[in-house]
């Protein structure tokens, strides 16, 4: 499965597009629809040239390549399409690094497919709350 059009267009719009780096709520560099690391695996910085919204699409879709590689590998049931969706835009924002790695529970909801305790691990992943309205957004779809 890939995340399709209403994913892509729901991540956008979570995500937002900056041509240029910035520096995201934790400080960590940032540029397009919220890459932090490019796609030959160097880190954003200041000095990040500027690019376009199609590149920011690109870098989108190799970084989604690496979740759809983790979701295949280690999911125990079959999610629906708007599943899919939301929890390739729940794994994008968090990362597959350390972040994920530290959410134990969250990550043994998705891996068993407990539908009940990912909806409730996704809604308590949110930031300390800057993240509560995107995280109903992600559950919206999950559960459509």
């Amino acid at each position: 499965m890939q995340i399709d059009e209403n994913g892509i267009n729901m991540l956008c719009n979570l995500e937002g597009f900056r041509a240029c780096p910035y520096q995201d709520s934790y400080g960590i560099w940032t540029i397009g629809i919220g890459t932090t690391i490019l796609p030959n695996g160097i880190h954003v910085t200041a000095n990040t040239p500027c690019i376009s919204r199609d590149i920011a699409l690109q870098y989108v879709n190799s970084y989604m390549s690496q979740i759809y590689l983790w979701l295949n590998n280690n999911l125990r049931w079959k999610p629906n399409q708007n599943q899919w969706n939301a929890l390739c835009s729940f794994l994008y924002n968090i990362g597959l690094g350390a972040n994920f790695n530290k959410c134990i529970l969250t990550k043994q909801a998705i891996i068993s497919g407990d539908i009940p305790n990912i909806i409730i691990q996704m809604k308590d992943d949110n930031n300390g709350g800057l993240l509560t309205k995107r995280r109903q957004i992600e559950v919206n779809m999950f559960n459509s």
